[in-house]
């Protein structure tokens, strides 16, 4: 194995060296295990050539203070795509070894990530392999994350992801599969990102407004050569009603549990007395919009609803700024509409 200058001159080795003697070198000195808390087995794993093939790594200085060590892995089923660790301010104690994997690799490779012999603090290291097919997602997802922190924590309800330290991209998620990515990653960045939980509702509203929109462009553009009159004509019947579409879209989505789980949390609401609640209730009743519905269809209905009251669209639905406990609602429900957004875009949280 090849040894960089800077890790000759702190370990004491020559190179190229073997793997046994580097790894006594780790072994007899604290510098490895007090630095990146890791023994010497571990360091000489991360730094092999089998453990960084493939990989980049990049730093950059954190605009935010953090007093925790922070880790974020975005990973697809065939494995590590990225990992991102936040370097809290100095005096923190060890890095995990998750962090410490990352952070002896970066050193090895030369990254600016130790001075004066301790980890520089306020940092960002990131480790992630190029040509994976959520290189740009994980790139925008970090980013969007430190941004988070520390005034993130602070959120109410906190975001489902923001404490998560891996988040898994399932091979058919829609930041990935298609040249309709982009549009989808920028609407889930914008609702895992909004701060005002009001408009974090209407972000994870438009993730699937453009689902069901995506959903009918694709059946127009599937039929427009062959029978564009009828084809036009049944994508402006379709657009008539946004209900019909989400409906539609929750179904091909198979987000009936979720939506399931929607109604149960809108119903413990109504009975605990939540005048917001019942005001949604009554604007459907008068509608008759509730009608030979399923309970998951309600669900589907009272999120519909909710959107409508945020934006003040149409009559049939009350304002939302209009009720005190407008807001005690959204924050029992959000973490159900940021279940939803995340199983209808193929992301899992761990």
């Amino acid at each position: 194995m090849d040894i960089p200058l800077h890790v000759q001159a702190v370990l004491g080795v020559g190179t190229p060296t073997t793997d046994d003697d580097l790894l006594v070198a780790a072994e007899g000195t604290a510098y490895i295990s007090d630095l990146f808390g890791l023994n010497g087995r571990e360091f000489v794993d991360a730094v092999s050539p089998m453990g960084m093939q493939g990989v980049t790594f990049k730093t950059e200085p954190l605009q935010q203070s953090s007093t925790e060590w922070r880790v974020l892995d975005v990973s697809v089923p065939e494995g590590l795509a990225r990992r991102a660790v936040m370097i809290p301010d100095a005096g923190a104690t060890a890095p995990p070894s998750a962090a410490g994997e990352v952070l002896a690799q970066a050193w090895f490779a030369g990254q600016p990530v130790v001075e004066g012999g301790l980890l520089r603090p306020r940092l960002l290291v990131q480790a992630f392999r190029t040509g994976a097919e959520v290189e740009a997602f994980g790139a925008e997802l970090v980013s969007t994350w430190c941004s988070l922190f520390p005034a993130g924590l602070g959120l109410i309800p906190l975001p489902l992801w923001i404490l998560k330290n891996q988040i898994l991209v399932v091979p058919t998620s829609k930041v990935v599969v298609s040249a309709k990515s982009r549009h989808y990653v920028r609407l889930f960045l914008e609702a895992v990102s909004e701060t005002k939980a009001k408009w974090r509702f209407i972000s994870c509203y438009r993730v699937l407004e453009h689902g069901y929109l995506d959903a009918v462009f694709d059946e127009l553009s599937n039929s427009f050569f062959s029978a564009p009159a009828i084809a036009i004509s049944a994508a402006t019947r379709s657009l008539e009603s946004e209900l019909f579409q989400l409906i539609a879209l929750v179904e091909s989505a198979s987000l009936q549990d979720l939506f399931q789980e929607f109604f149960d949390e809108f119903e413990k609401l109504r009975g605990s007395g939540n005048r917001f609640v019942h005001s949604l209730e009554r604007a459907a009743q008068v509608m008759k919009e509730t009608s030979n519905k399923k309970s998951w269809e309600q669900g589907v209905l009272f999120f519909y609803k909710t959107r409508c009251a945020i934006v003040h669209a149409g009559l049939g639905a009350p304002i939302f700024d209009a009720h005190p406990d407008a807001k005690d609602y959204l924050e029992q429900m959000l973490p159900v509409c940021e279940r939803i957004v995340l199983s209808f875009l193929g992301i899992a949280l761990s």
